[in-house]
């Protein structure tokens, strides 16, 4: 049987609504989007994967981090830019170009399953997942540099 995590479940919009403390229902946007707290900074748990690393490797993986925020910070301004939804912005990436820290994967392959209605939470989404690619680049460099 197939379940939908939670991230899955707010953007199919099958999600449990809870109301605030006014008693208002906040928007599947604002549920999505507190789900994307704490995902924007590179996971603690991963660190020891790359203290071994030589210097080399890890500027590497930090250069390689950051050709993968350029490239989809430019299919965004180019798509944007020729009234492109963000679906079909995000269409051109495999979701091997997204991590799996965090369940970025996961989010990306969900969000791409739906219309374009959905591209607030995309954008919500990619804006977070960006900040994710800074955080894992300083990381990354602040460990070549020691």
């Amino acid at each position: 049987m197939f379940s939908l995590n939670h991230e899955q479940a707010i953007i199919a919009g099958d999600a449990e609504h809870p109301t605030t403390a006014a008693g208002a229902m906040p928007s599947r946007l604002g549920l999505f989007q507190e789900r994307l707290i704490g995902r924007d900074s590179f996971p603690q748990s991963r660190a020891g994967e790359f203290r071994d690393m030589p210097q080399s490797e890890l500027l590497q993986a930090a250069h390689n981090t950051r050709l993968v925020a350029r490239r989809i910070q430019a299919e965004y301004r180019y798509g944007i830019a020729h009234g492109q939804s963000l679906r079909d912005v995000l269409a051109v990436f495999d979701t091997g170009w997204f991590s799996c820290d965090h369940g970025w994967r996961d989010i990306f392959r969900g969000l791409a399953r739906h219309g374009p209605q959905h591209d607030a939470l995309r954008k919500a989404a990619l804006t977070t997942y960006l900040r994710y690619l800074n955080s894992r680049y300083e990381f990354l460099m602040r460990l070549a540099q020691r």
